[in-house]
């Protein structure tokens, strides 16, 4: 009986043996992907780790409780999918991440380097915020790999003496690496406050050395800026080499015309980037539209599953509330559902209003040009003038423009005027009606409130 009972005991012994050593082993399985990821990443190599594997491993750690791991996954995931040039996901992954940097503070720099790289285009306000954390991180840690490079964000999201401290203190790194790309990318975010000569002095280094067609474009409008249509040339020639710069090539090889006084050659190349600005345009709105169907079948059929619960409601209602109250609470529920299914047709008719107004905007609305913004001004603003008598038709069709979510270079190629008459005016604007012209939430709040107070409002001029 003794045998027996330490056989069973030998038995269960070994089951749990094998059992925890098969964990043993999934655990190994997971950190082994988590160490190639961050070799992967430390290496900026390009080794093939799937997301998913990753994603799975993250899974895995936040049910053992492991934050720290769960930010190192998060956080290399979001450096594929930035790569991958997915930058919305990768957005989300990383604000993953910064949600445990408690846990694994040592890749804190890193995270914040890559938020300001997926939102530095799109909210420059928050990227500053997050480059001056990482900043705060590498000082910390003394990390002289990401140093250089929070130096040079910070250079290219401040202005004026701030950029250049902090363009001076990336510098002192890069030059002894060797490095002549900060000063190109500095060049191109500064290119408006920057003398040509300072430009030129930045950004032909680094082009003699990789000859890149996006860095040609900071040389030709240097040298334009200096009236040197000759030198222009061979960058504008560059530029029209490559596929993605058609539309500049034509845009740059116009200016060059005009300035050598070919108006009709320069009038040619002109309309030739206008017709490769609008074609670019419109595919992209053809993307959007097809995001606007399918979001606007989705929401038919999230409404048909709404329309069929409230059926169901409704005859579930009426066979348990006879019984139990009678007719009178089932005339209730009658009117309940009359009531919520006269909501659902109103949003379905908005919704038909809504796709309608759009796919009217795609059928008529990218054919733009001076003339007719000159018009749209004339029929929806021409009473602004009587308030603000300081402003011009152009002010107007800056305010139009902006309203209408367009850039300065926008704006400046539809109205034909210079970044520097723009500054100019916009200068007069803001005076004139107290309002920042920026891309930040309360500016296109108080344009849109100001727009729709004169439009509709009928005066003759």
């Amino acid at each position: 009986m003794k045998k027996i009972i330490k056989i069973i005991i030998a038995i269960i012994t070994l089951a749990i043996y094998a059992s925890c050593s098969k964990k043993e082993i999934l655990d190994s399985e997971k950190d082994y992907i988590l160490i190639q990821a961050i070799e992967s990443a430390r290496n900026q190599s390009d080794k093939n780790i799937e997301i998913e594997s990753l994603e799975n491993c993250a899974k895995t750690y936040e049910i053992r409780g492991e934050k720290g791991k769960v930010c190192l996954c998060n956080t290399f995931i979001g450096y594929k999918l930035f790569f991958k040039g997915d930058f919305d996901k990768s957005l989300i992954h990383l604000k993953k991440a910064e949600a445990n940097l408690l846990y694994c503070d040592s890749v804190a720099s890193f995270v914040y380097s890559m938020i300001v790289s997926n939102t530095m285009t799109t909210d420059t306000v928050i990227a500053l915020n997050y480059a001056y954390k990482a900043l705060e991180k590498n000082l910390k840690y003394n990390n002289q790999r990401r140093l250089p490079y929070s130096y040079l964000d910070l250079s290219l999201l401040t202005k004026g003496d701030s950029a250049q401290y902090y363009l001076a203190k990336s510098l002192e790194y890069f030059d002894d690496w060797g490095d002549e790309n900060a000063k190109c990318k500095y060049a191109w975010w500064h290119i408006d406050e920057l003398h040509p000569d300072t430009i030129i002095a930045y950004a032909k280094p680094c082009y003699d050395s990789i000859s890149y067609a996006g860095d040609a474009r900071i040389l030709a409008e240097a040298y334009l800026r200096k009236g040197n249509p000759d030198s222009a040339l061979i960058y504008i020639d560059a530029i029209g080499k490559h596929y993605f710069f058609k539309a500049d090539y034509s845009f740059y090889n116009s200016r060059r015309l005009d300035l050598l006084g070919e108006y009709k050659e320069a009038s040619e190349n002109w309309e030739e980037a206008y017709k490769l600005l609008k074609k670019d345009a419109l595919f992209m709105f053809n993307q959007r539209l097809g995001a606007i169907n399918a979001e606007y079948d989705s929401l038919n059929k999230e409404l048909e599953n709404k329309k069929e619960k409230l059926i169901v409601m409704r005859i579930y209602n009426i066979a348990l509330l006879t019984v139990i109250i009678g007719l009178i609470v089932a005339f209730v529920v009658i009117m309940r559902y009359k009531k919520h299914m006269e909501i659902l047709e109103k949003d379905i008719v908005k919704s038909k209003e809504r796709f309608n107004t759009l796919f009217k905007q795609y059928k008529d609305g990218y054919d733009l040009n001076k003339e007719t913004i000159y018009a749209d001004v004339k029929n929806n603003l021409h009473a602004m003038q009587t308030d603000y008598p300081k402003l011009t038709n152009t002010d107007l069709a800056i305010i139009w423009l902006t309203f209408m979510n367009c850039d300065r270079n926008t704006i400046c190629k539809l109205l034909n005027i210079s970044s520097r008459y723009y500054y100019n005016r916009r200068s007069v604007i803001q005076k004139e009606l107290d309002i920042q012209l920026d891309n930040s939430k309360e500016t296109k709040i108080k344009i849109e409130q100001l727009i729709k107070k004169y439009i509709g409002m009928k005066k003759d001029l």
